[in-house]
């Protein structure tokens, strides 16, 4: 594998210029460990430890709404059988696969009245996809209807 680790993305029957169609700058965190050993394994580990990573803040937000530690490891345990999570582990390279844990680390920062880290979190979660702007307007929704 030759190529730029942003140049192309396989699609089923064709190959097309994914930034010319998607703006996905998170995949910019890949380059560093991409560089330090190119192949397409690289990229499928990295990303496999980001989508599971999601079990840290589910655990977390588990704790703080008071969960028994027994609970909060069944609650991650779904979180890591729902098919949802593990496939966007163990199919392709995508974007979306990131959004998750994102998304659960935002939660987390909001629900423990973190200063800073939402708004990291945020732009974070913009970096993954021009659509994911919609995700940020459902936190925020539910956020501004349940914080007290």
């Amino acid at each position: 594998m030759n190529r730029c680790l942003l140049q192309y993305t396989c699609m089923v029957l064709a190959r097309y210029l994914h930034n010319a169609a998607h703006i996905s700058p998170i995949f910019l965190v890949y380059l560093p460990f991409y560089a330090l050993i190119p192949s397409p394994v690289t990229v499928m580990v990295l990303q496999t430890v980001a989508v599971f990573s999601a079990v840290v803040p589910m655990w977390l937000i588990c704790r703080k709404k008071g969960l028994s530690p027994a609970l909060s490891a069944v609650v991650c345990g779904l979180l890591c059988l729902f098919p949802a999570v593990w496939g966007g582990a163990a199919g392709s390279l995508h974007e979306y696969a990131l959004l998750l844990p994102l998304l659960l680390w935002l939660l987390w920062a909001l629900e423990d009245r973190r200063k800073v880290l939402p708004w990291v979190f945020a732009l974070l979660i913009l970096c993954v996809r021009e659509t994911c702007a919609i995700h940020l307007f459902a936190v925020g929704a539910y956020h501004a209807l349940t914080a007290g």
